[in-house]
């Protein structure tokens, strides 16, 4: 995978029942902390209809790790959620949950405070990257190949020359024998997608692709 363009992480964790504390993280005092040390800013409810009353919902933040900034695209806390939206690798984006978990600490004003770990940490990977080779070279066998030519038969033609181009791959993972711990803490795992495809608006010969995948951004690579 060479020259990344781009690069978005999502890491969703959940915790147990209980440990994160909505309220402490509601008031003015939180968010106005939130909000200087992030740049996040907080949406009402009437910004969208998606959002619960059971959440809170940060957008356009940002994150200064090694003097580097990283745009956080949302943060979003629930009762048993935080879920983390950066422009930067998963490692970036743990890093702000390792930040984001000391000011959640410090604002929880219960007696004995949780510890904000996670049962389970997922991640999602999304980037526009420059391949080695094209989708349709690694396509390429007789199958396909006599479907292809077959289809461009029956295409209308509008007196000019057409080739049919595999665009992307799909695959889609599912989740069997789920361990007794997520089972325990009551956590489904729904089905993700892998998927490779032609950057829209480029020309195919220079290779560059859209990935998202289910993994943090290292095994990606």
């Amino acid at each position: 995978m060479d020259n990344i363009k781009r690069i978005l992480s999502t890491v969703v964790m959940i915790f147990p029942n209980d440990e994160i504390y909505l309220s402490s993280i509601r008031r003015n005092e939180s968010i106005h902390i939130l909000n200087e040390k992030y740049k996040l800013k907080l949406l009402q409810q009437a910004d969208t209809f998606l959002m619960s009353q059971n959440q809170l919902t940060f957008r356009e933040g940002e994150f200064i790790l090694n003097a580097v900034p990283y745009s956080i695209d949302e943060l979003t806390i629930d009762e048993r959620r935080l879920i983390i939206k950066t422009q930067s690798t998963s490692e970036v984006a743990l890093k702000l949950f390792q930040s984001i978990k000391e000011d959640l600490l410090s604002f929880d004003y219960r007696k004995k405070k949780p510890k904000y770990e996670p049962i389970i940490t997922s991640y999602d990977t999304a980037c526009v990257c420059q391949l080695k080779t094209k989708i349709s070279e690694k396509l390429n066998n007789a199958f396909l190949n006599n479907f292809l030519v077959k289809t461009g038969e029956l295409m209308p033609k509008y007196d000019s020359q057409l080739s049919i181009i595999p665009f992307s791959l799909k695959f889609k993972i599912e989740y069997f024998n789920i361990s007794p711990k997520l089972s325990k803490n009551k956590i489904t795992l729904s089905d993700k997608f892998l998927t490779i495809e032609y950057r829209e608006k480029t020309d195919p010969e220079d290779r560059y692709y859209f990935i998202s995948s289910p993994t943090d951004s290292s095994t990606r690579n």
